[in-house]
């Protein structure tokens, strides 16, 4: 049984949560001896089996409450994992691992049988992955996978016939305004929030299931660019907080005015 314990590492994006507790949390910091090896934290997953997955920018991580293990990829070894930078990790309802790696594709991996499976670009398979720099993933609650990429847009992955769908390489074809996506997010009425580089935040409604879904930015309400997205995060009041570049703000799912708060988190 894993020990209960509380990590501090040191994460490249950070989100401040207010979080109310009778009693004092104990931090325990792990250090190099652990096997920890220097580097930036982007993402921390806990699977079903109680593991922590950490994706670093020199590694994946695996950590069991007492020790850490470090898979990296080894140019000699054809079994190792794809790329050392990990930027993101969920988990789906088959207990598979998906692993976003920036620049070496996409790995799906195995919790029980412990084999790994690599998507990557392939300039001659249109319904493939389009690029390998992948920035965010999320499964929602519908079981589909998203991916987003940096530059090649966002991505959905077509269980049935194993293969992906393509959004955001073009504007025209989903109303996607841009192809660098850095953040995912379901809120609790299955809207799907994108949050782009350069282009702000945009939505899918749930009942938008057409082929070609449409998708629709998001503005805020006050004369202040939000360009840059780079995390979103809901709260228990039901609002969506997001983190662009030196701004905080938050947005009530159904509405479509943006608060906007600088420097209130300090």
């Amino acid at each position: 049984m894993l020990k209960k314990i509380f990590i501090c590492l040191t994460i490249l994006l950070t989100f401040t949560v207010p979080v109310l507790s009778s009693q004092t949390p104990i931090f325990e910091r792990i250090q190099v001896e652990d096997g920890y090896s220097t580097g930036t934290v982007y993402c921390i997953l806990q699977d079903h089996y109680g593991f922590l997955w950490i994706g670093t920018s020199t590694g994946l991580k695996k950590y069991d409450g007492y020790t850490l293990l470090t898979y990296r990829h080894d140019p000699n070894d054809p079994e190792s994992i794809s790329g050392n930078t990990i930027r993101s990790i969920v988990e789906d309802g088959s207990h598979n691992l998906w692993i976003g790696t920036l620049g070496s594709g996409l790995i799906r991996y195995n919790l029980q049988s412990r084999q790994y499976q690599l998507f990557r670009y392939n300039k001659k398979d249109p319904q493939g992955l389009q690029g390998n720099r992948i920035t965010s993933l999320l499964h929602d609650s519908k079981g589909r996978l998203w991916i987003g990429t940096d530059g090649t847009g966002l991505h959905l992955w077509n269980r049935e016939k194993q293969n992906f769908i393509n959004y955001g390489m073009s504007p025209s074809d989903s109303g996607l305004n841009s192809s660098y996506i850095w953040s995912l997010l379901e809120d609790n009425f299955g809207t799907l929030w994108i949050g782009t580089w350069g282009y702000g935040l945009s939505r899918l409604a749930p009942q938008n299931n057409q082929k070609h879904k449409s998708f629709e930015r998001i503005s805020p309400d006050q004369n202040i660019s939000i360009d840059y997205v780079l995390g979103i995060l809901p709260d228990n009041e039901g609002r969506i907080w997001m983190r662009p570049l030196m701004v905080l703000s938050d947005m009530i799912p159904g509405q479509n005015n943006l608060t906007i708060m600088i420097n209130k988190m300090g």
